[in-house]
């Protein structure tokens, strides 16, 4: 366990009720029928849970294990990595299109940041991208940013 999982978890626990908290007074309505509080008091009571299970497992444990301290600036590598991602994935949206930019970016997160095998890589690529596709363009029937290839 992280030496930190103590705290991380209280913290949770924390913004868990306070989710809950805040969320009833916007009313819950019913499960067939919820009102706007309902969603983020679910969110609210998963992460309560969580947090609480994570908060167990450490107390449980005892005495934490020393964290290995990162070297210079390669801690923050995989962060600066996906969020050059990100700012790509947003700048190309439009332009190259949905599915075919969920793919790349889900390409160059398996492949540039995790270093993952290429079958691997393409395969997951191509079912996020497709899936992504299927799920919000034909079953919920949003406009998705359209390439100039027409996907």
């Amino acid at each position: 366990m992280n030496p930190h999982d103590k705290l991380s978890g209280v913290i949770g626990i924390l913004i868990g009720l306070a989710f809950c908290l805040a969320s009833v007074s916007l009313g819950l309505g019913e499960v067939h029928q919820p009102g706007p509080g309902f969603l983020p008091f679910l969110v609210g009571a998963i992460l309560l849970v969580l947090s609480a299970l994570i908060l167990i497992s450490a107390l449980r444990r005892g005495r934490p294990e020393k964290a290995k301290p990162a070297a210079g600036m390669g801690k923050y590598r995989k962060g600066g990595l996906i969020l050059l991602g990100l700012i790509f994935y947003n700048l190309a949206l439009s332009s190259v299109g949905f599915t075919l930019t969920t793919f790349l970016f889900v390409v160059f997160l398996m492949k540039i940041v995790e270093t993952q095998r290429w079958a691997r890589t393409i395969v997951t690529a191509l079912c996020s991208a497709v899936g992504f596709y299927l799920v919000f363009q034909s079953w919920l029937m949003l406009d998705l940013p359209m390439g100039p290839w027409g996907f």
